[in-house]
């Protein structure tokens, strides 16, 4: 998805979240190495957003950031390696 895209699904989440509930969500990092044909652009957009380390702060405005933590994947399936790089959040929706 694009940056505004998930700006507009965020809102959404915080919408529709009831007060103190929690969410988990992930964000691809700009540390994510792998370049595959999964990340070729479709129709003229990245199939994905990158971020840096704090850039889906913002989207926490209104929640309690309870977990914050990036990962690092370094795995082996079939004889191949693959590092995936993420940033996830667990977060507990403000009270209204």
């Amino acid at each position: 998805m694009a940056k505004k895209d998930i700006a507009v699904s965020m809102r959404e989440v915080e919408r529709v979240l009831k007060p103190k509930g929690l969410c988990f969500v992930n964000f691809v990092s700009i540390d994510e190495p792998d370049k595959g044909p999964f990340c070729k652009p479709f129709l003229g957009n990245p199939r994905f957003s990158q971020y840096e380390d704090n850039e889906p702060d913002k989207y926490f405005r209104n929640f309690e950031i309870i977990h914050k933590e990036k990962r690092i994947i370094d795995k082996k399936t079939d004889g191949r390696r693959s590092v995936q790089a993420y940033i996830d959040y667990i977060a507990k929706r403000e009270r209204d």
